[in-house]
């Protein structure tokens, strides 16, 4: 991220502010299309998965308000997507998310089925899973860069809620 952003999520952190998705997109993902960025609700989760070495994989859920609009809104972020969370998701180590353009040329994002959703993935040229984003219900997007982490966030997402009595 570059210093003027990683600048202005530190000053929201001192502030204990919580940041709306649209504005976080508008700092960080200026690319991301409008109608996307209106179609999500304010609570977002920006989190970071820890797998058995250790290694940490960043992923985003946001929450959506119209499932129409955000599906749109995704599939049009697809020609910016790689460039634009590549930093901030990183990749499985030694594959690397693509250069500009690359995204495209290697025929882009396919629809895959994994762990028995639906999803949007971008394959590296050794065709490991590099992005991947899939609406697990309706009402909310997964991102990750891998399918590890896909699968486990998708577990925690998917666990019953408990209820206190």
């Amino acid at each position: 991220l570059t210093q003027t952003r990683s600048q202005a999520l530190q000053a929201v952190g001192v502030g204990k502010e919580m940041v709306p998705a649209g504005i976080f997109l508008n700092t960080f993902f200026a690319d991301a299309p409008d109608a996307l960025k209106r179609s999500l609700d304010n609570n977002f989760m920006l989190g970071v998965y820890y797998d058995t070495a250790k290694r940490g994989h960043a992923f985003l859920v946001f929450k959506t308000n119209s499932f129409e609009t955000s599906f749109a809104g995704m599939l049009a972020w697809e020609k910016t997507l790689p460039q634009d969370l590549g930093v901030l998701l990183g990749s499985k180590e030694g594959t690397g998310l693509p250069a500009p353009g690359v995204a495209r040329q290697a025929g882009g994002f396919k629809d895959v089925v994994m762990r028995n959703k639906d999803t949007r993935t971008l394959f590296d040229r050794a065709r490991e899973p590099v992005l991947i984003y899939s609406f697990i219900d309706r009402n909310t997007i997964l991102v990750a860069p891998d399918k590890e982490t896909f699968g486990n966030i998708l577990d925690v997402l998917n666990q019953p809620k408990r209820v206190v009595q």
